[in-house]
């Protein structure tokens, strides 16, 4: 891609509105209510059932964190499934029997086992008369928590935390050119599957080849980790311009193999979340924090637990802003240096 072509995509990311990378830094106290919360609460602690997929992450150490500064007192009780969602029928009893006064969900598999899609509602089976809060969904319309966009109209609210996947793909397009995107995922996610079907949609509308590679399973239905060298090897072969790493927990915890073979292969990788590039070796990406998800999911928890308010009532949201992250020292080894137009305003880290 020419300079020039790239500071013009740059421009249209800025002014488009998809991506508020010129706004003031997020800050905790942007969330917080006009009432005075420097005062400590005068409340029994607030009981909250917290359902993890694969233990605590940045998003509860956020979401901790703001609850303990603006003082709100609770008692959390975390049940943590080990990526295996057979455990959650137990936990959504504990739950119903216990009754605290929140549950918080972590990923789309384990909201949807609590609440069920917005038309298949089963009291029997799912959460329906306690306050849920859901973090790290991708998708709450596509998953069908809700049938439209914002809709909270039942006992639930929560954050979502990937950027529109039309604004990634502007994103991408920004630094090079694409005809051929390449995504690997497991096919056992919800969030994953649901990604991908979407990407397909979007590509088929900007004629781009999309390569989809679901991991194999093994005989229990598991994915294979010994085949993601090959299958990076199977994509690279096809020369796409950037292999995709979107909301996957499986690929996540593989960060390292896959963006170490995509450099053997030359092939560089944009994700779509945050720990593929802070904490691996992908290229570039669009993210946000996890901390800062937390903040927000917590901002929403006060607003349920200390003001009162039904979370049928409080919006459903993604974040607003995004962080275009590049990492040179991989740029470097790619020898794919990022267009001057999106130096300006990308956060550039080693």
């Amino acid at each position: 891609m020419s300079g020039a072509l790239g500071r013009r995509l740059a421009g249209k990311l800025l002014l488009s509105g998809g991506l508020a990378l010129l706004a003031p830094p997020f800050r905790a106290g942007a969330f917080a209510a006009d009432a005075d919360k420097g005062a400590p609460a005068v409340h029994a602690p607030f009981r909250i059932l917290m359902i993890l997929f694969r233990g605590e992450t940045e998003v509860e150490k956020g979401f901790r964190d703001y609850l303990r500064d603006h003082h709100v007192p609770v008692d959390i009780t975390v049940r943590n499934l080990h990526e295996d969602l057979s455990g959650l029928p137990a936990v959504i009893a504990e739950a119903k029997a216990d009754r605290p006064d929140l549950v918080y969900t972590w990923g789309t598999g384990i909201t949807l086992g609590v609440l069920g899609e917005y038309d298949r509602v089963d009291p029997k089976v799912n959460i329906t008369d306690l306050p849920v809060l859901f973090t790290m969904v991708t998708s709450p319309t596509g998953s069908r928590l809700i049938p439209s966009p914002g809709d909270s109209s039942r006992n639930f609210t929560g954050v979502s935390h990937v950027a529109p996947l039309q604004t990634q793909l502007r994103a991408m397009q920004a630094y090079r050119h694409i005809t051929r995107l390449a995504v690997i995922y497991n096919p056992t996610e919800p969030n994953s599957a649901l990604a991908v079907r979407d990407l397909l949609r979007l590509c088929e509308s900007e004629d781009i080849a999309l390569i989809a590679e679901p991991v194999p399973l093994d005989s229990a239905g598991r994915p294979r980790a010994d085949t993601l060298p090959a299958l990076v090897d199977k994509i690279a072969i096809r020369e796409p311009q950037f292999l995709y790493i979107g909301p996957d927990t499986f690929i996540g915890d593989n960060r390292d193999v896959i963006t170490a073979e995509a450099i053997r292969d030359n092939l560089p990788v944009f994700t779509g979340t945050e720990l593929e590039i802070r904490t691996s070796n992908a290229m570039a990406g669009l993210v946000t924090s996890y901390y800062d998800v937390g903040i927000f999911a917590a901002y929403k928890a006060e607003q349920i637990l200390v003001d009162h308010t039904p979370p049928g009532d409080i919006p459903i949201e993604t974040l607003r802003r995004f962080k275009y992250i590049i990492k040179m020292g991989v740029a470097r080894q790619l020898g794919l240096y990022p267009p001057i137009g999106l130096i300006g305003y990308a956060e550039i880290i080693p």
